[in-house]
C-alpha cells in the first residue's frame, strides 16, 4: 500500500502486513506510525453525486425587438434632422424618445439570461426588481416550442405538474431552442 510520511511527505511503498507498526522514514529518518486503512462498507457507500454540467446559455435575440429598435433609430434620424432643419427643442424630445427606446432594448437584453443544465432550468431577468426563476428538469412535465411566424425567433415553454399552464417561458431564442428542447426531453426519457 501507498502512505506518505508525516514529516517529509515522501511517498512509500509499504506491505501492509506493518500496519499499526512503528517505521523510520528512508528519506527523513522520522518515525511514524503506519496507518492502518479504513474498510469502507458497501452499505455505507455512496454513488458519486453527478455534478450540475451547463449545457446552453442565452440572450433573446436582438430580432425580438425589431420594432423597437426600428422606431428607435428613426427618431434619432428624425430627431437630427429637426433639429438642423426646425425647433432644436422639438428635435432634441424626438431625438431622446428615440434614445430611450434604443437603450430599453438594451438594458433588458443585457439583464436577461437563460441557462439550460442537466439539473435545472433558470431564467434570470429583471431590471429594477432581479429575479430568478429554477425549475428543477425532473420537475418538467412538458416542453413546447414554438416558432414566431413573426421574427423568425423561437419560444420554449416548460410547465410542471403542479401547474395547468406554462411555468417559465424562454422567448426570442435562435435555432438553438429546438436543440434545447431535445437535450431537455433526452434527460426525462432516461
Amino acid at each position: 500500500m501507498k502512505i506518505e510520511c508525516p514529516h517529509c511527505s515522501q511517498k512509500l511503498d509499504v506491505d501492509s502486513a506493518f500496519c499499526g507498526q512503528n517505521a523510520n522514514c528512508p528519506q527523513c529518518n522520522g518515525v511514524f506510525t503506519i496507518p492502518v486503512p479504513v474498510a469502507v462498507s458497501v452499505d455505507n457507500a455512496q454513488p458519486p453525486k453527478e455534478t450540475e454540467k451547463t449545457f446552453y446559455t442565452g440572450k433573446p435575440c436582438l430580432i425580438c425587438w425589431f420594432f423597437s429598435l426600428l422606431i428607435g433609430w428613426i427618431l434619432l434620424f428624425v430627431g437630427v434632422l429637426v433639429c438642423i432643419f426646425e425647433s432644436v427643442t422639438f428635435g432634441l424630445c424626438v431625438f431622446v424618445c428615440g434614445l430611450f427606446l434604443l437603450l430599453r432594448v438594451k438594458i433588458i437584453r443585457s439583464h436577461t439570461k437563460y441557462t439550460v443544465t442537466n439539473k435545472r432550468v433558470i431564467y434570470n431577468g429583471g431590471v429594477f426588481n432581479p429575479q430568478e426563476r429554477t425549475i428543477r428538469i425532473r420537475d418538467i412535465k412538458s416542453v413546447d416550442l414554438q416558432k414566431n411566424f413573426l421574427d423568425g425567433t423561437y419560444q420554449l415553454s416548460f410547465a410542471t405538474a403542479g401547474t395547468d399552464s406554462y411555468e417559465m417561458l424562454f422567448c426570442g431564442m435562435d435555432a438553438d431552442a429546438a436543440n434545447v428542447k431535445k437535450y431537455i426531453e433526452d434527460i426525462l426519457n432516461r
